[in-house]
């Protein structure tokens, strides 16, 4: 059941795990002529996992696509815990909050596709991008009003954000 974001408990997010794909950046892939790719990520976007970062909070990247494009934004956000490659979510999650030692009533996750809905069964607060799979909507606790790399992370940092430091 999709929920108000004024009827989330954002601000007991210590954990926030993302998706690339679909999530930090709007899906598109751009194939240039001399065989190299693009992916566009939202400086907005970026601003509320630094904020978020820098009141506490920490930001991981669980993604199953094994491309090396955008890892130096990942980086220069300072995000620690970048996991490519990952054929199942769920497992790199469970093994993520044992080793920080956050429960699941402590974490969101912002998943825009189906191999992201097992994280979902993990996590206290499970969100979708408003452009995100029809299954996924419908799994979704919140579903932002921004799509996928064009605001939905910012929305659930500043959500977060305010929250926390009220």
């Amino acid at each position: 059941m999709n929920l108000a974001a004024g009827d989330i408990p954002w601000g007991e997010v210590k954990l926030l795990g993302l998706d690339i794909d679909g999530v930090l950046t709007d899906g598109g892939v751009t194939w240039h002529q001399d065989g190299t790719v693009s992916r566009r990520f939202d400086i907005k976007d970026g601003f509320g996992v630094v904020r978020f970062q820098e009141s506490g909070g920490t930001v991981a990247v669980i993604s199953s696509s094994t491309s090396q494009v955008g890892l130096e934004r990942l980086t220069a956000l300072g995000i620690e815990h970048i996991h490519t490659g990952v054929h199942d979510k769920a497992v790199a999650l469970t093994e993520l909050m044992a080793r920080l030692k956050i429960d699941s009533a402590q974490t969101a996750f912002i998943g825009d596709d189906v191999p992201d809905l097992g994280c979902f069964e993990l996590v206290g607060i499970s969100v979708a991008p408003a452009d995100a799979a029809t299954e996924v909507l419908a799994q979704a606790r919140y579903v932002t009003i921004a799509p996928g790399g064009r605001g939905a992370v910012r929305e659930v940092c500043d959500a977060i954000w305010e929250q926390a430091t009220r």
